[in-house]
């Protein structure tokens, strides 16, 4: 929020340079390899204030160098071991951040989210930011409910 130095003007939302928003839509997605990194496809998005976020490639390609800010929620059943699966975020098609991962709970039922936030710079002509999840042994879909999975950024810098 932000308001002029001595005046009594309303306060007005700051606008977020290159805010997106994205979901699966409720759709899980299926198909996916076990114990495997997997690209997260993308169904819907919320915002797209600049358009910087491709709902067909999955990528975000901002158009103004800065730093970016990234919230990345991932969910899915534990695998037979009770390991979980695990929200990355890759840069340049280069692994770059990773969320929480627990690799063995010993009797472990039912789901997992795993979340990854991060500050990530981008050049504004090249980079490009993509969602994915790794998965564990045996888990082959991705939970599309949009409260449990979903993809957000925002230039942090401006």
């Amino acid at each position: 929020m932000f308001r002029t130095p001595g005046s009594r003007a309303k306060l007005k939302p700051y606008p977020k340079i290159g805010l997106f928003q994205a979901t699966r839509g409720g759709t899980d997605q299926t198909g996916l390899t076990a114990s495997a990194d997997n690209k997260i496809t993308w169904l819907a998005t919320n915002a797209n204030n600049n358009s910087w976020f491709n709902l067909t490639t999955g990528k975000y390609i901002p158009l103004l160098p800065g730093t970016y800010v990234f919230s990345l929620q991932t969910n899915a059943n534990f695998g037979t071991g009770g390991e979980t699966c695990q929200a990355e975020l890759w840069k340049n098609g280069v692994k770059n951040k990773s969320g929480s991962y627990l690799p063995i709970l010993t009797g472990a039922t039912g789901s997992f989210n795993s979340v990854v936030t991060a500050s990530i710079t981008l050049n504004g002509l090249t980079d490009y930011v993509e969602a994915y999840v790794y998965l564990p042994a045996t888990i082959t879909t991705l939970s599309g409910n949009g409260i449990t999975t979903h993809f957000q950024g925002w230039r942090g810098d401006a």
